[in-house]
């Protein structure tokens, strides 16, 4: 049995799936899972991850905190915590969000990523368990069709003109062009539709 097949039989039994989600056979949502594989490979290993470790104990990311507050160098909770914070990091920039190392505070961004996906990791520091983002399919299969992908264009347009603006058939299609060409196009959070409407309608 392969990594999506598997991965479908823990969503049902996680509840995050339903049988009557599936109204024939699997082949559909396998087919999605490996799009999900292709597109953001890491994303995907840590959810095939999850899968393969369930039962296990789990902590949150203030339970993992809290256990290392005050170890000393060294120490196995403290080097849990640096792997739960890399993890949570590498997850975040695999969606396309900036790097957390970046932030003010860069632990504070780490818990409310992980409160946010209700992470869940093992007691050394690896994710066990998160709650899938929808939005990520949403926004990374709804721009794989064209007809949506002009839309998320025109509506992001709008929002930089900060009004009506006439966008020709020409440069609709330079700019489907360009975000298909973009190596970052099929992120979900990014700058991308920006970067390529101010290129093709020359705004700032």
């Amino acid at each position: 049995m392969e990594g999506p097949q598997k991965f479908i039989d823990w969503l049902l039994e996680m509840g995050y799936l339903e049988q009557d989600d599936i109204p024939t056979d699997k082949e559909e949502i396998i087919a999605n899972i490996r799009k999900v594989r292709t597109v953001a490979p890491k994303f995907y290993n840590i959810c095939v991850c999850a899968t393969a470790k369930k039962g296990a104990m789990t902590m949150t990311w203030n339970e993992i905190y809290e256990a290392a507050d005050g170890a000393a160098c060294g120490d196995d909770t403290l080097k849990a915590k640096d792997e739960a914070r890399h993890q949570v990091r590498c997850l975040a920039m695999e969606l396309g969000s900036p790097d957390l190392d970046n932030a003010d505070c860069p632990e504070d961004a780490v818990e409310d990523y992980c409160n946010a996906m209700k992470i869940q990791f093992d007691e050394c520091g690896n994710i066990v368990g998160l709650e899938l983002p929808h939005w990520v399919e949403d926004i990374i299969y709804r721009r794989k069709d064209d007809a949506y992908l002009e839309e998320d264009l025109n509506a992001t347009a709008q929002e930089l003109a900060g009004g009506n603006i006439e966008i020709s058939d020409e440069q609709m299609q330079r700019m489907v062009a360009m975000y298909r060409h973009d190596e970052d196009s099929n992120v979900a959070m990014n700058d991308t539709l920006e970067s390529v409407v101010c290129r093709v309608l020359g705004r700032n």
